[in-house]
């Protein structure tokens, strides 16, 4: 409706812009004036389009509002958390699930030091190992940093078939056309079974790189 009130408003303008040039045209008293009447014309169609830019554009707004709306849900979500690991302080799955919101929220670094907490109270373990290597690289903007590299050796050499590490060297791999040492990453979970519940996603996945790779060729 509101996209169908700026096109009338559109044609409209169009219509008196005619107008003007055909009274331009014929009055001799117009065509000494016509830089004038040019620069009316230039105003009106920009009114015009500005009216069916605020108008056009109502539904991304409105789309931002919905985001805005998910970011103080999350927001929320996180809040909650931290009460909760705060009033358990010696609980890994609290720190864990702290840590994952952080992650959804792109609070990279909190989430690394969260995982970190968790990693104080369980000692070395290779899961908690493998999502604070997730965490630190996407801080890092994706890089493969010597600190991403260690905790990821540190996961390996604790279980070497480790979900959350292999998946993160496979997407890094994708993601830098290395298609062959992606699939390998992610066949290496598959035959493990390490991570069951994604395995439908990472056989996806693995079609795709296999898919590219035979582009590359």
């Amino acid at each position: 409706m509101m996209i169908g009130l700026a096109a009338s408003i559109a044609i409209v303008v169009f219509l008196v812009c005619i107008v003007f040039i055909v009274y331009a045209l014929r009055s001799r008293a117009a065509r000494s004036h016509i830089s004038i009447l040019s620069l009316i014309i230039l105003l009106l169609i920009g009114s015009s389009l500005g009216v069916y830019a605020s108008v056009g554009r109502f539904s991304d707004w409105e789309r931002a509002q919905v985001d805005n709306t998910k970011d103080h849900r999350l927001a929320a979500k996180i809040t909650q958390a931290r009460r909760v690991a705060m009033n358990k302080p010696r609980s890994v799955e609290a720190r864990r699930d702290l840590a994952g919101l952080y992650m959804q929220g792109g609070l990279f670094g909190e989430s690394a030091k969260t995982l970190d907490e968790a990693l104080t109270i369980t000692g070395p373990n290779a899961g908690l190992y493998g999502d604070k290597a997730r965490a630190l690289y996407y801080r890092d903007h994706r890089q493969m940093t010597p600190e991403v590299k260690l905790t990821l050796e540190k996961a390996l050499s604790l279980n070497p078939t480790e979900a959350s590490s292999r998946m993160l060297l496979a997407e890094h791999a994708f993601r830098n056309k290395d298609y062959a040492a992606a699939i390998s990453e992610w066949e290496t979970i598959i035959k493990a079974h390490s991570a069951p519940e994604r395995e439908a996603a990472i056989q996806r996945a693995i079609a795709n790189a296999r898919e590219k790779l035979a582009q590359s060729k």
